[in-house]
């Protein structure tokens, strides 16, 4: 199930169930058609501020939990390949649709990594209902969001990760993407990673 942030008080996010109406994100510019993948949609600041911010940081060697088969470090999975970090809260709509994609962010030496604050046992539970097949972590000490100050809420009583997507070469992160408009953020990553690839061919 996915959520949809209909009200927003300060520090605390009234999120409400919503039907997923499916994703396409094969190169043009409509994106994906969709849930609203938990992003508050009257959350529109900050989003320079937080890109500032991040750009060429690098990630940390912090090692979180991979669905209860071990531990692995987002900066090891950097020295292999370039990620897109997309976090949430148990947001099916926004993984199926990075999913559903992942042959294609393949193509551009790519690949898509979910983080949540859940835990590792509801990581493997998100996971085994729609047969995900790539990295989905548990950051349940919000470990991450303290050492590159990430911006989390509490959604339904419980600490969470606001909707963030991090692009991520070399070991830093090259692109940010605050708000997360989900009818956007694969046609959003898509061109960053055909730029830079561009960049890195000249």
């Amino acid at each position: 199930m996915s959520y949809r942030a209909i009200h927003r008080r300060p520090g605390t996010w009234v999120w409400a169930p919503v039907e997923f109406g499916g994703c396409g994100a094969g190169g043009g510019r409509s994106g994906f058609g969709g849930d609203g993948g938990g992003e508050d949609p009257g959350d529109s600041s900050g989003g320079e501020d937080w890109r500032e911010r991040l750009l060429g940081v690098p990630v940390p060697a912090l090692e979180l939990s991979f669905a209860l088969e071990g531990m692995v470090s987002l900066a090891a999975l950097a020295r292999r390949w370039r990620l897109a970090v997309f976090f949430h809260h148990g947001d099916s709509g926004r993984a199926r649709c990075w999913a559903e994609h992942e042959d294609l962010l393949a193509s551009l030496g790519c690949m898509p990594v979910s983080v949540t604050g859940q835990s590792a046992e509801a990581q493997l539970r998100f996971a085994a209902a729609d047969l995900f097949g790539f990295m989905l972590l548990a950051d349940p000490d919000f470990e991450l969001a303290a050492a590159l100050d990430l911006p989390t809420a509490t959604v339904q009583g419980e600490r969470a990760y606001e909707p963030l997507t991090l692009l991520v070469q070399r070991e830093r992160i090259t692109d940010v993407l605050r708000p997360v408009d989900p009818r956007e953020e694969l046609t959003w990553a898509l061109e960053r990673l055909r730029e830079s690839r561009g960049m890195d061919a000249s």
